[in-house]
């Protein structure tokens, strides 16, 4: 298991204790961009090209909450259905 997958497993078993940088490591490792902050916000929002969702996450925190996390998890878990290309359908 390379250190990359250790890391989300460490924090797919501890979704509590995981920082801001640790969260935008792992979105920028797969493909998704920061989008510019607006003046006076407290979140930073990654879109990824080619999908629908948006994921602002805190980043003022010394930990990001549990339910950021867990959105960030689903959001990678639908990406990776999307990057899968279809079967076509067996006559």
């Amino acid at each position: 298991m390379s250190r990359y997958e250790e890391h989300i497993q460490r924090i797919l078993r501890n979704p509590l204790n995981v920082s801001f940088h640790e969260i935008e490591n792992i979105l920028v490792r797969e493909g998704w961009k920061r989008r510019k902050l607006r003046s006076g916000s407290s979140h930073i929002i990654f879109v990824r090209e080619g999908s629908p969702i948006i994921l602002p996450i805190p980043y003022q925190r010394p930990h990001i909450g549990k339910a950021y996390v867990k959105r960030v998890i689903q959001a990678l878990e639908l990406d990776e259905e999307c990057d899968t290309p279809e079967k076509p359908p067996e006559e």
